[in-house]
């Protein structure tokens, strides 16, 4: 089985994405927005399942709500970005309100990729997720603060 290539994934591959967030109805409303757009989405709760699902699973991406109830997305983040192997390069993509002052900046230093305001559409996602991508191409990946 071939494993996408970032260069494949901008191109209008199907990818795998991991949704983390503890409230249900944030994540249903993500997955079922990526579905529609051809995406293959599996959801964990909380950061241990996250971790768990990565383990376990080959995913493209993780898509991560940061805002309460999902208190632990900044730490799930971290936790990944801790790893020591290929899990740890796995692009993160956090998701949440514009409302929370700093917040985009938090999930940058806590190691993700990108901040996508809340609602969301699928251009959105595709814009951003080429932003992440050229950056990843074009400069070091930095480890969390």
């Amino acid at each position: 089985m071939n494993t996408p290539t970032p260069l494949a994934m901008m191109h209008d591959t199907s990818l795998r994405i991991l949704v983390v967030d503890s409230d249900d109805t944030s994540a249903r409303d993500a997955c079922a927005l990526l579905e529609g757009g051809g995406h293959v989405t599996h959801t964990a709760a909380n950061c241990t399942e996250a971790v768990s699902r990565l383990n376990s699973i080959y995913f493209d991406l993780v898509l991560m709500g940061v805002e309460p109830p999902c208190t632990d997305g900044l730490e799930t983040a971290r936790a990944i970005r801790r790893t020591r192997d290929v899990i740890a390069a796995i692009p993160i993509i956090a998701f949440g309100s514009t409302s929370s002052p700093g917040l985009g900046n938090r999930c940058i230093k806590a190691g993700m990729d990108a901040f996508l305001a809340t609602p969301f559409s699928l251009p959105d996602f595709a814009e951003t997720l080429r932003r992440v991508h050229n950056a990843r191409v074009f400069s070091p990946r930095l480890r969390p603060a």
